[in-house]
């Protein structure tokens, strides 16, 4: 399993989502910021990846959300 982790930053008067060095254009609503980084992170998680959403506030990291991947059901065996 993957971990991927989302930094939501102040930027040019609004939020941009950042993961490692690459940063996006800012968003003016932190609230859609907030919702299009959750909608990657259960896309990825659909694969088995773990992702956290972390925000940026005074300079202290805050954990938003942290999406982990449905469990896979165990095969049922069959019985004769």
């Amino acid at each position: 399993m993957t971990h991927i982790r989302y930094d939501l930053v102040p930027r040019s008067g609004g939020w941009s989502i950042s993961m490692g060095d690459a940063v996006g254009p800012p968003y003016l609503d932190f609230a859609d910021a907030v919702a299009d980084t959750t909608a990657i992170a259960r896309f990825l998680a659909q694969y088995g990846d773990s992702v956290e959403i972390v925000a940026w506030r005074g300079g202290k990291p805050r954990l938003i959300e942290l999406v982990q991947p449905e469990p896979k059901p165990k095969p049922q065996r069959r019985t004769s």
